[in-house]
């Protein structure tokens, strides 16, 4: 078959058969683009997320070092009733702080589907 044809039309076939490969190599490489290009966006997210997620949870490492830190102070310089209750309103609102970032961790550990049980065992050991 090939042997009559001309070399003319062998070239064009040639070209013809280049081309479709051509488009079929192109086509798949955008195809494969588009899927890493996909993959991408959603590890950006995950990566977004645990970034919140470790952001929250230096927040609450250092609320609750201001709490230690307000505990002490009550019972360093508590000794005058006045300075007693100032200290002890640091410490109430220091200890509200410190829930409400527990609070905040907790709920970015289930929203991204995080083992939150640690989080809420703080938080309960935190309100005894």
């Amino acid at each position: 078959m090939f042997s009559r044809m001309s070399i003319r039309k062998k070239l064009l076939l040639l070209v013809v058969l280049g081309s479709i490969g051509l488009i079929w190599v192109a086509g798949y490489g955008m195809a494969q683009l588009n899927s890493l290009t996909a993959r991408s966006e959603q590890d950006t997210q995950v990566l977004i997320a645990n970034e919140a997620l470790l952001v929250a949870s230096s927040a609450t490492l250092s609320q609750f070092k201001t709490q230690v830190q307000e505990w002490k102070n009550i019972l360093i310089r508590g000794n005058d009733q006045a300075e007693h209750d100032k200290y002890l309103k640091q410490f109430g609102e220091a200890e509200a702080r410190t829930a409400a970032s527990l609070t905040l961790l907790e709920k970015q550990l289930g929203s991204i589907g995080g083992n939150a049980e640690l989080a809420t065992k703080a938080l309960n050991e935190h309100r005894a």
